[in-house]
């Protein structure tokens, strides 16, 4: 954490906001041991359809290369997200109030469907997600009246009390990750986490809830978290596909629902859990075992 940049932090993620003697060790955190995984390689210039259809089957995370954005597009948002971090707390919290269309969002990656944080789980700052981020919804892509799309710019605060991003599905359809050079992204396969060396000139695809149910299981919607580096902050851009919010979804694993209806049951999970439970509230009860 830049002690020169301390007001552009959200107030419990100052240093003064929590208790010193409460700071967990991130070496001795459950993934610090995680194997180092090589994400499967596809290669857009050359689509090995076979070898997609295995990295979804089995990994439900994959990497891009040749995928056509330009490394200095790349290079670029990055540098401007990292400007827009920055500006001071305020400045950016007045953009959850405004019209603007961006949102900004603070300690949960959790949002309703206008782009504004749900209410945090816990007001304690050493067990919440420690993620401030931006919400750019891409209205002006809905031509296609079954998929939305939203682009978050996350910011992952460093520091001794960091607990990074918990362990989560996305509800996507899939996720698309641009990320820096710092790395954390961990991954859950075979009862196991794997860390993902970062590697900012390729792209990383993980399917999400919306991909598993569309698929009747086949594929994978893929566990995942962000451990946090003590000395430097990660910045990632993620771009998300839904499937358009009032489409009925159908499946022979699971009840028919729209992504409205699951949306508001994770709302639901969150307030009265404390935490995501997701998919297994739709399945179909002959189809249990999947998530056994």
């Amino acid at each position: 954490m830049s002690k020169s940049n301390i007001e552009s932090y959200p107030p419990m993620f100052r240093p003064s906001s929590a208790d010193p003697t409460r700071q967990p060790d991130l070496n001795d955190s459950e993934s610090s041991g995680a194997g180092i995984s090589d994400l499967p390689l596809i290669d857009m210039m050359c689509l090995d359809i076979e070898k997609l259809d295995k990295a979804c089957r089995e990994w439900g995370i994959f990497r891009l290369e040749n995928h056509g954005v330009p490394t200095v597009v790349l290079s670029q948002l990055q540098e401007h997200a990292k400007r827009i971090f920055k500006l001071s707390f305020e400045a950016k919290q007045s953009l959850v109030n405004s019209n603007c269309p961006i949102k900004y969002f603070w300690g949960t990656p959790a949002l309703t469907s206008s782009g504004i944080a749900l209410p945090r789980a816990t007001n304690d700052a050493l067990n919440m997600d420690w993620v401030e981020g931006l919400n750019v919804p891409f209205s002006q892509l809905k031509y296609d009246h079954h998929h939305h799309h939203n682009l978050l710019i996350n910011d992952f605060s460093n520091g001794e009390q960091a607990k990074g991003l918990h362990e989560h599905t996305d509800s996507s359809i899939l996720s698309i990750l641009s990320e820096d050079q710092v790395g954390g992204l961990r991954f859950f396969k075979d009862e196991q986490w794997f860390k993902v060396k970062p590697n900012p000139t390729t792209l990383v695809v993980n399917l999400g809830d919306m991909m598993q149910v569309i698929s009747d299981d086949e594929y994978k919607s893929v566990k995942h978290k962000v451990e946090l580096n003590k000395e430097k902050e990660r910045v990632s851009i993620c771009y998300f596909v839904f499937p358009e919010e009032n489409t009925l979804i159908h499946s022979s694993h699971f009840k028919p629902f729209t992504y409205n209806d699951f949306r508001a049951q994770v709302q639901l999970d969150l307030k009265t859990h404390g935490s995501k439970i997701g998919l297994v509230n739709f399945k179909l009860q002959h189809c249990q075992d999947h998530f056994a």
